[in-house]
């Protein structure tokens, strides 16, 4: 089974470049580590003060807080981050879950990482139920992770017990009726769900992200 990793002569370009001194040079850096970002767990909540400055109407400014987040994903990068590259003839697992301000998705084979996903819930987001946002948490890594999942057998693996009855809805309406259309594209799920102890791994990226 191959790995994979981050280009070297990528990473050093990164380490090479001036730290960012206005918007557009730290747009410029988080594009090229975003670029890398499924190969670092965590990376919405290492990269939250720099990605705050872009919100409309902040001033750039550069203080421990910024300098803290800038060293932590460069080190990240440089500790050779890996991922496993996919056995097509075996199913996949999908871990998710979900906190009050951010989703979390793993998906692996055998124990092996293929790829890392989080994502910061919008204010919208936010104002749904603990269900709502468990649910959308398998949607939207069913998205992310479709290359993988649209023609592969695999497990989705959540803390949600709605989620199960969720595809028996005979009139969903509303995003329910547009999740549970995303959802039936994925012929060879299965959803099995578990408490957040053992579903740990996808519930740390969740909570991760939390201010």
């Amino acid at each position: 089974r191959g790995v994979i990793r981050p280009m070297f002569s990528n990473v050093e370009r990164i380490m090479r470049s001036k730290r960012p001194w206005n918007l557009q040079s730290l747009r410029r850096f988080l594009g090229m580590c975003g670029y890398y970002r499924k190969f670092i767990k965590g990376y919405s909540k290492i990269a939250q003060p720099l990605t705050d400055l872009l919100r409309g109407g902040q001033r750039f400014r550069w203080e421990e807080r910024e300098e803290r987040a800038y060293v932590e994903l460069v080190q990240a990068l440089l500790d050779e981050p890996v991922l496993t590259s996919p056995d097509w003839e075996q199913s996949f697992k999908l871990e998710v879950d979900a906190s009050k301000e951010a989703i979390g998705g793993i998906l692996s084979q055998n124990g092996r990482v293929i790829s890392y996903g989080s994502h910061r819930l919008t204010e919208a987001e936010r104002r749904w139920s603990a269900t709502e946002r468990e649910i959308y948490a398998g949607v939207f890594f069913t998205r992310k992770f479709a290359y993988y999942l649209s023609n592969s057998d695999f497990t989705l693996f959540t803390d949600s017990r709605p989620f199960s009855y969720l595809m028996k809805q005979r009139d969903p309406h509303g995003r329910f009726a547009r999740w549970i259309a995303a959802l039936q594209q994925f012929g060879g799920m299965t959803v099995q769900c578990r408490t957040g102890v053992s579903n740990v791994a996808a519930d740390s990226l969740s909570r991760d992200i939390e201010v």
